[in-house]
């Protein structure tokens, strides 16, 4: 790992890569990261994911990640931390690009975030603040070819 992060999500790509983002900077638990990274476990090496259109503007310590289908990822990210004052955001990473996809937000900051892919080609998204319920969201994957 070129930054040495905690609280990090991990997606194994079918590309035997594997996606590394979110998390804070284990040296300072209040700075989260803008660059990404992807680890080659073939050649045991990584690289940071080019961000041209500038799709992560900040950091995010909570993220949850989902591979759909077709290889690409789904990801649910928010921040747990109190000072934090961002909106929930989703975006996809575009594994034959290696590229970020920004694809929505949503008014109400949240905490936690946990995505599942189901039937149908589904993503379900439940999020949450201090074990307060704020939202249920059902997308379809199929959006994101």
């Amino acid at each position: 790992m070129l930054i040495p992060k905690s609280g990090h999500t991990s997606t194994l790509l079918k590309s035997n890569k594997i996606l590394i983002n979110g998390g804070s900077i284990i040296s300072d638990s209040n700075t989260t990261p803008k660059q990404q990274e992807l680890f080659d476990l073939i050649h045991m090496k990584s690289t940071l994911i080019a961000d041209p259109n500038n799709i992560y503007k900040t950091g995010y310590n909570s993220q949850n990640n989902i591979l759909l289908p077709n290889g690409n990822v789904f990801i649910a990210l928010s921040n747990y931390a109190p000072y934090k004052s961002l909106l929930y955001n989703y975006k996809i990473y575009d594994a034959d690009k290696n590229i970020f996809v920004y694809e929505g937000n949503e008014k109400n900051r949240s905490y936690i975030s946990k995505v599942a892919l189901i039937n149908n080609n589904k993503i379900l998204v439940i999020r949450a603040n201090h074990g307060n319920l704020l939202n249920i969201r059902i997308y379809d994957a199929n959006d994101y070819y």
